[in-house]
């Protein structure tokens, strides 16, 4: 069985200040999809979040993480880029 890569979780308790290990932004109340790295298994066991099976995708807020590499950087500057220009022939 293959685990996702993706979890939707929320603050177990709306006083917690959950942040994320690569943006340290703090976790939305509402609910966030974040990747399923050993970080959020480990923020699940302990109990500090709760995983949502499903929300409506407006309550979702996804949380970007920074590119790693300077190539991912440029294709997502290339992609934004792209989309803009889209746009505008509209």
């Amino acid at each position: 069985m293959t685990q996702p890569s993706r979890l939707i979780v929320k603050p177990r308790d709306p006083k917690l200040c959950i942040r994320d290990p690569k943006t340290k932004k703090r976790l939305p109340q509402r609910a966030a999809a974040v990747p399923a790295t050993s970080y959020w298994h480990r923020r699940l066991r302990d109990g500090d979040v709760i995983e949502l099976d499903s929300v409506p995708k407006r309550k979702v807020e996804k949380v970007k993480t920074p590119p790693t590499t300077k190539a991912e950087a440029e294709k997502r500057a290339k992609a934004a880029e792209k989309s803009a220009a889209d746009k505008a022939k509209e």
